[in-house]
């Protein structure tokens, strides 16, 4: 990989290097009401979400060129699971056309904890590729296991 000056082709972090939170933040926010560990899940997605769906981008659709991801949402669902939206906008260069994609990724937690991350769409004219490796990607994303 190789570092560009635009934001859309900039570095692609290693899954290992984008973490939400150094594990005694997590500590202290995870004894907190299941909403308000949410809301704070929720807000540090948002501040990362460009790093985030950069590496959703490269993983499901390794020729796509990143373009922007919008502001993370999250809704409660039945049984304690809360799901995070990242709705990521991408490119892809065919040489002859330039296709723009959209991408919907949502990540379920369930009791604090990565439960699954899921493609809802994608209207690119190629599947999504190794679709498997997102669940790894949001696992990594809790906690860090270095305090500072």
């Amino acid at each position: 990989m190789c570092i560009t000056s635009t934001p859309a082709e900039a570095k692609v972090a290693s899954t290992s290097e984008i973490h939400l939170f150094l594990s005694n933040e997590w500590k202290t926010i995870a004894n907190q009401p299941s909403l308000e560990v949410a809301a704070a899940i929720n807000q540090r997605l948002d501040i990362r979400r460009d790093e985030i769906g950069r590496a959703i981008v490269h993983i499901i659709h390794g020729l796509g060129t990143y373009q922007a991801t919008e502001p993370v949402f999250f809704a409660h669902h039945d049984g304690g699971i809360y799901v995070f939206r990242f709705v990521i906008h991408w490119d892809r260069d065919l040489k002859v056309t330039n296709r723009k994609h959209t991408t919907v990724v949502d990540w379920e937690v369930l009791n604090n904890q990565h439960y699954r991350a899921v493609v809802q769409s994608d209207n690119s004219t190629f599947a999504a590729q190794h679709v498997e490796y997102l669940n790894y990607l949001f696992s990594q994303l809790m906690v860090s296991n270095q305090n500072v």
